[in-house]
Order: structure tokens, then C-alpha cells, then sequence
């Protein structure tokens, strides 16, 4: 899923010549720019990790049946 959204970011980066993550994940590959790739890639991982923990968290606090001592 996160491919995708990546995949998507630079079709669209790439149609309409907006600057951004994707664009500059492109251009760092098409140079073989081994470390921009990298931090790209780290980057979009961490916020994953980021996001799906802080999803899960308020999940549990606002879903009373997954509250302990109940």
C-alpha cells in the first residue's frame, strides 16, 4: 500500500512538474544516488511506522470494548 501512494506521488510529481519527494526519489535513482535513496526510503518507512502506531493507540483508547479491567 505504501508503494503505491509512493508510486502514485511521482506519477502525478512527474505529470504536472511539481516538486517534491517523489521527484527528487527520481531524480536520485536516474543519478544512482545511493544515500537520497535511502534516506527517501527511511523516511517514508518511519512515517509509517509513526502513523500506524499513533492509529492504533487511539484505537484502543477510544474503542471501549478493547479497554482492560471491563
Amino acid at each position: 500500500m505504501v508503494a503505491g501512494l509512493v508510486a502514485g506521488s511521482v506519477v502525478v510529481e512527474s505529470a504536472f512538474g511539481i516538486d517534491g519527494i517523489g521527484s527528487l526519489l527520481i531524480g536520485s535513482v536516474s543519478s544512482e544516488d545511493c544515500p537520497v535513496v535511502t534516506a527517501v526510503g527511511v523516511i517514508i518507512v518511519a512515517a509509517f511506522v509513526v502513523v500506524t502506531t499513533a492509529l492504533d493507540a487511539a484505537h484502543n483508547l477510544l474503542d471501549p470494548r478493547l479497554r482492560k479491567g471491563q
